[in-house]
């Protein structure tokens, strides 16, 4: 019945969507294929800030604003602080260690000129002695307890403890060993567990990792993805609420909108996926487009023979196929508005999804290899 039900939505949403045409420019709007030899072909990234200088109180905050090609983007970017490679939240910044900060903003594989902060010692200031109190040097900063933290030594920030790298992702997470598995192990196709669920492998990406000053690209680590043998009709969320999912990393949009300060059983889809096991997370609409040109071997038609032969997979392990429909993505227009990725024909993101309906979700997993 949910499948029919899918098929019903899906054929009625299909000429509404024809009207989602997305405007030159738009920030939902697929990445450029090389084809318009008018655009540029990498993209200008501008970081910018409201104020140059802060307090080291821990009140005072910077608040920053990428732009891409004169357009803000700030929620798709990644923010470094290049003092620790910590990544900023929220776009804002505080601290109450008096030091010079420097920025750079992350689009992709291409960044910013770096930003510099100043953050000034408030030393009259009792709650806040900082590195101007003898007594307390600023290493026993309850915000910030650095490497006399015996529960994050070494790292120096307990809320992102290095493996938050947007352009390094997963180099310290315990979760992934030195030894890393072998992209030589697998092939797209296989059926593996993952965390405890069953998926069946889809995608290898690179993504890069930067020396310590972000200036270059030294290298790049490989990550294999897996989308689930199961798939739901949930609603994206019961809230309207802005939770600041804009990276093409679902694994990152799926904490953001359940830490968001509201209750998690508010966003069902993201639930359902994350219940699979440690590290099953919502994908993203790049996630999404992967997994949209593996089941389709590149040609986004539903009616290509390799759909048939992923279903059969599928089905072989006990799964749910893949049909004809609109998926949900993590990734936010709006506070009430959603990417979706229609599985037919050609792959389009529709402007009009509200978050309080009902789409299908197929949760993905990733983990990197040699």
């Amino acid at each position: 019945m949910r499948r029919l039900i899918s098929m019903l939505t899906s054929m009625a949403l299909l000429a509404g969507l024809a009207a989602c045409e997305q405007e030159p420019g738009d920030v939902n709007q697929k990445p450029d294929n090389g084809d318009n030899n008018d655009k540029p072909t990498t993209a200008v990234v501008v970081l910018n800030a409201d104020k140059d200088s802060i307090k080291a109180d821990g009140t005072d905050t910077v608040t920053f604003e990428v732009t891409v090609d004169g357009k803000v983007r700030t929620a798709e970017c990644q923010i470094i602080c290049l003092n620790d490679n910590s990544t900023i939240e929220d776009a804002k910044f505080s601290t109450t260690e008096a030091d010079t900060y420097e920025f750079k903003a992350a689009f992709g594989d291409v960044l910013s000129e770096t930003k510099s902060i100043v953050a000034t010692a408030v030393s009259d200031d009792p709650e806040n002695p900082g590195n101007d109190d003898p007594e307390n040097p600023g290493n026993d900063d309850p915000e910030n307890p650095g490497n006399d933290d015996p529960e994050n030594p070494g790292n120096d920030d307990p809320e992102n403890p290095g493996n938050d790298d947007p352009e390094n992702p997963g180099n310290d997470d315990p979760e992934q060993p030195v030894d890393k598995p072998s992209k030589g192990d697998y092939t797209v196709g296989d059926v593996i567990e993952c965390a405890g669920s069953k998926g069946v492998v889809y995608a290898f990406k690179d993504f890069p990792i930067w020396n310590d000053d972000y200036t270059e690209i030294v290298d790049y680590d490989t990550y294999c993805y897996v989308f689930s043998l199961d798939e739901e009709d949930l609603q994206w969320s019961t809230e309207n609420v802005w939770c600041n999912c804009g990276t093409q990393r679902g694994d990152w949009n799926t904490q953001d909108m359940l830490n968001n300060g509201t209750s998690p059983d508010k966003y069902p889809a993201a639930q359902w996926c994350i219940a699979h096991g440690e590290g099953w997370f919502m994908p993203s609409s790049m996630e999404l487009n992967l997994m949209w040109d593996a089941i389709t071997n590149g040609a986004r038609d539903f009616n290509a023979p390799s759909v048939a032969e992923f279903n059969k997979i599928i089905t072989d392990n006990g799964g749910e196929p893949f049909v004809s429909t609109y998926y949900w993505s993590s990734n936010e227009t709006s506070e009430d508005m959603i990417e979706l990725v229609a599985f037919m024909d050609d792959s389009v993101i529709c402007l009009e999804p509200y978050k309080s309906n009902k789409y299908t979700v197929r949760a993905a997993y990733r983990f990197i290899v040699e």
